[in-house]
């Protein structure tokens, strides 16, 4: 039974049973006419389909997923093969003004038997048949035509790195030779897939001023642009459910402020999802200025989000970012992070969140039951009211990168100051939170922190040089009591 036939079934008992329990209670029941339902539209995409076929059952799919945001009504449901992938350059899906409501919302699944969800890629794909032997002395040398530049190149999924010349690579490395129009790499064995990011205009999808649409069961790649997913407010209940955002460029989604000033995104749901960047320490070698860029960020102008059982990893700057970096705009309010696993893993440059704004903007967010580990950078507790509490901070250590400032704590409270104002630090919460193995654990500095408190902590393991909990400088008194510390195991 699929999910829309049980949905049927489930409401039609709702209506029986309260039929009954009116019978059953001596009320008299009398019949209320209503309007009825709008009926839902399914539209079917397959790679084998056509744009000339209706795509309104699986028997006659679609193509294109450019034809999608030209269906979109409210109640639109669209659904993608599973097993089946999108490869194309330049990709873009742009939800701008597709608007669902609540009791008719508009979403994008996939259907099928596969395994693999369907992958919606901004990439260029090759398969071991693309390529073409080039005689050398080792017989691991090959070509394809290819006119476009090459921001990443993944080999079955690896990140790989670029070499000065064709005559002069390394194993399992690549070189554009843009002059001729030809890419080559060498590998002994060649790769089933080789997926190339190039520069890109567009985000791979786009929200603004749009409302109730739910992306679910997909993966996503590539895409050129700073981010693969962007929003620009307002937006309301959008909703980002069991989605793969891999291999990026940039960051995986940002949600941040519109035209509008005033405008929000509101009740934004990620849940369930699963983001990695993919990284190797030889492409930071090689790319230094591409130490950047979060996981998911929250930006200037979100209200009342939720982030919950999501991974998030291999990004350059923060996994889950809840800012305000512009003076102006409403801030980040209410939001629930909760449940979910941020590690830097292969990057040298990961913090697990960031909490951040000016006076009055960035307030009542919510960090809880989070497992962060092998993070190479502090997380920032700064703004008003903040909590952080019940989380698990494992293998925290100083960024090896040379591009970067070095900040080796689980989370620090130390507010500075830009071109747009200062940062606050003041009525967070710290508290009932394990660190484990750390540098150091907490740090508090700075004139504009201000009656934080710091409590119920589990503090074990941190470097002997360094503090469990360091407090400096400060502008109040904080409240601080009931830690436990133990520097041996």
């Amino acid at each position: 039974m699929d999910h829309r036939s049980h949905k049927r079934k489930f409401s039609a008992f709702k209506s029986v049973l309260s039929v009954l329990c009116a019978v059953s209670l001596g009320a008299t029941v009398i019949p209320i006419s209503s309007a009825a339902a709008a009926e839902e539209t399914i539209y079917y995409f397959s790679i084998d389909g056509s744009d000339s076929d209706d795509g309104l059952s699986p028997e006659s799919p679609k193509k294109s997923l450019s034809l999608i945001p030209e269906l979109l009504q409210p109640g639109t449901t669209v659904l993608l093969k599973r097993g089946d992938a999108w490869y194309e350059k330049g990709l873009y899906l742009d939800f701008a003004d597709k608007t669902g409501t609540a009791d008719e919302p508009i979403t994008i699944s996939s259907y099928g038997e596969a395994e693999e969800a369907p992958v919606i890629a901004d990439m260029t794909l090759f398969t071991a048949a693309d390529w073409t032997a080039v005689e050398s002395e080792t017989g691991d040398l090959w070509k394809t035509d290819f006119a476009f530049d090459t921001k990443r190149v993944y080999l079955d999924g690896a990140l790989t790195v670029s070499s000065d010349s064709a005559s002069d690579m390394e194993e399992n490395t690549y070189y554009l030779d843009d002059e001729n129009d030809l890419l080559y790499l060498k590998a002994q064995t060649l790769p089933e897939k080789t997926e190339i990011i190039s520069a890109a205009s567009n985000p791979l999808i786009h929200y603004e001023n749009s409302s109730y649409i739910t992306l679910k069961d997909l993966s996503i790649k590539g895409g050129g642009y700073w981010t693969a997913l962007l929003g620009e407010a307002p937006t309301e209940g959008l909703q980002f459910d069991n989605l793969s955002v891999s291999q990026i460029s940039q960051y995986g989604m940002q949600m941040m402020h519109g035209s509008d000033q005033n405008a929000v995104h509101e009740s934004i749901r990620i849940e369930n999802c699963y983001f990695d960047r993919g990284w190797s320490q030889a492409f930071y070698d090689k790319n230094k200025n591409a130490l950047t860029a979060d996981g998911i960020c929250l930006r200037n102008a979100v209200n009342n989000a939720i982030v919950r059982g999501t991974t998030v990893l291999n990004f350059g700057h923060t996994g889950i970012n809840c800012e305000v970096l512009n003076s102006g705009y409403p801030g980040v309010m209410n939001c629930i992070i909760e449940d979910n696993v941020i590690s830097a893993e292969e990057s040298p440059y990961l913090r697990a969140f960031e909490f951040k704004g000016f006076a009055g903007t960035c307030q009542n967010n919510i960090f809880r039951r989070n497992y962060c580990y092998t993070l190479t950078n502090s997380s920032h507790c700064l703004g008003e009211n903040n909590k952080i509490y019940g989380n698990i901070f494992s293998g925290i250590t100083a960024t090896t990168a040379d591009t970067t400032t070095i900040q080796p704590y689980a989370i620090d409270m130390i507010p500075w100051s830009d071109a747009e104002g200062t940062y606050v630090s003041e009525g967070n919460i710290i508290a009932n939170n394990t660190f484990y193995d750390t540098v150091n654990a907490i740090r508090v500095d700075g004139m504009t922190v201000k009656q934080n408190t710091i409590v119920n902590n589990l503090i074990v393991g941190w470097n002997p040089a360094s503090s469990g909990l360091l407090i400096q400088n400060f502008g109040q008194p904080q409240i601080v009591k009931n830690n436990y510390f133990q520097i041996f195991l």
